[in-house]
């Protein structure tokens, strides 16, 4: 091989190995912009799952308020049971009082008319 080949090919390599490195240099650009997006991503990850977390820790309380809720609810239903049953009990007596009432004013005036002529 001639020199002139020599530096011919020389020069070649040089513009490879600057292409090579200009490459690189694209190739490590763009992993640095995929890391960050990576690292965004395991940002917001890490976020939801603390929100996940709390979320179960909430509804492990609620949970176990459930029975006391459900006492509570069962009390609320007897009172309102028993208000119902008074409320028509009283209504009832009024009804039954208004009855016997209408039923002897009728019989009063029944034998006053009787009576009276």
């Amino acid at each position: 091989m001639t020199n002139e080949e020599l530096l011919l090919i020389e020069e070649k390599m040089k513009g490879l190995g600057s292409l090579i490195n200009a490459q690189f240099l694209g190739t490590h650009d763009r992993l640095d912009k995929i890391n960050g997006k990576v690292q965004k991503h395991d940002d917001q990850i890490q976020e939801a799952l603390a929100e996940r977390l709390a979320n179960r820790q909430k509804q492990n309380m609620m949970f176990e308020k459930i029975p006391e809720l459900e006492k509570a609810l069962r009390k609320l239903e007897d009172e309102q049971l028993s208000s119902a049953s008074i409320k028509k009990w009283i209504a009832g007596s009024i009804a039954v009082t208004g009855t016997l009432m209408a039923i002897l004013w009728i019989s009063v005036q029944i034998y006053l008319k009787a009576h009276a002529g």
